[in-house]
């Protein structure tokens, strides 16, 4: 598994949140960070499918971002639609993300992640609903440019912390080195059987 991709999925995250103008141009444009998630969602669902379907949607995003950038749909009602569908998109894309991150702290017997993990969706999840909100409230558009802000923060620090975490080697006594096959929501992955001893000594 190569887990170092996830410090690049948060590097293109970045990418997505930062704007540099320069002379009426975004510097360092959104379809750069979509091209990087393309490729590193792409290497971590080789040993984890739970990251395929971020990547799928990741290169819709791709294409979007060619629309916008190059200006293929005339001004209108149906280029804001358009618009907005992209931020749904995005929403998304970072749902799939996670669900991929969950995936790989059960493999990684990192269950001490998981609430952490989907904690931070729901921070995450509520700013498609503050991306929209200067668009009908103008006078909030600095409030809630603020709270997107951290709330992407937020989300890339957890993404960093799954990297350090699932790093951390774990101990694995000898004779309960054998894996076991595990059900998550539908999708079988495999994780070691010291896990579950863990799990009712504590019960």
């Amino acid at each position: 598994m190569k887990i170092k991709q996830l410090k690049g999925v948060a590097f293109a995250l970045l990418i997505l949140m930062v704007d540099i103008p320069l002379f009426g141009f975004d510097v360092i444009p959104d379809i750069l960070g979509y091209l990087l998630l393309f490729i590193f969602l792409g290497t971590l669902a080789v040993d984890e499918p739970r990251f395929a379907p971020a990547r799928a949607v990741g290169s819709l995003l791709f294409l979007h971002q060619i629309v916008i950038l190059f200006n293929l749909l005339e001004k209108g009602d149906f280029l804001i639609l358009f618009i907005i569908a992209g931020y749904f998109l995005d929403a998304l894309m970072v749902y799939y993300i996670f669900r991929g991150l969950t995936a790989l702290s059960i493999t990684h017997d990192k269950r001490d992640l998981l609430k952490t993990i989907d904690r931070s969706f729901y921070f995450y999840a509520p700013t498609v609903i503050l991306i929209l909100l200067p668009e009908l409230a103008p006078e909030l558009a600095k409030l809630c440019f603020f709270i997107c802000i951290c709330l992407y923060l937020y989300v890339l620090n957890t993404i960093i912390l799954c990297y350090n975490t699932i790093l951390l080697p774990v101990p694995i006594d000898e004779d309960t080195e054998e894996l076991e096959a595990v059900s998550v929501d539908g999708t079988t992955i495999m994780r070691h059987k010291h896990a579950e001893s863990e799990e009712h000594s504590e019960n």
